[in-house]
């Protein structure tokens, strides 16, 4: 067998890696977020209304929105993109699994491998 050969062990050893550095960087940037709320809010945030439900504002319901606020430096903001890279993580993961099955040229595995995609890909925009 050849050193270089695209292999199970290699596309496993890349996903971990995929869903390891995914995890860590979204863990990393919504501490960042929290770091910066607390600098900016502390003890000073309002305390919670628990009577009456209030959703997220507007503006962080959306991609856009949630960038617009990101450049801004909104800690929320922050927070919410930290959460938006732990999401696409696992889609991030398909997706590779779908190059590297079609690079070896498996079909059958590529084929359930894009169903997965499309699976997560309708859920994620549905909800949207």
């Amino acid at each position: 067998m050849q050193a270089n050969k695209f292999n199970d062990e290699k596309i496993e050893n890349a996903v971990a890696l995929i869903l390891q550095y995914g995890v860590i960087l979204a863990a990393f940037v919504v501490a960042i977020g929290f770091g910066l709320f607390l600098i900016r809010h502390g003890l000073n945030y309002a305390t919670p209304d628990y009577l009456h439900f209030h959703g997220e504002p507007e503006k962080l319901t959306t991609f856009s929105g949630i960038y617009q606020s990101l450049i801004s430096g909104s800690p929320i903001a922050i927070i919410e993109f930290g959460l938006m890279i732990l999401v696409a993580t696992p889609i991030i993961r398909v997706a590779y699994s779908v190059w590297g099955y079609s690079k070896q040229k498996d079909r059958i595995y590529t084929i359930i491998s894009l169903i997965v995609l499309g699976v997560l890909l309708i859920s994620i925009f549905r909800a949207v």
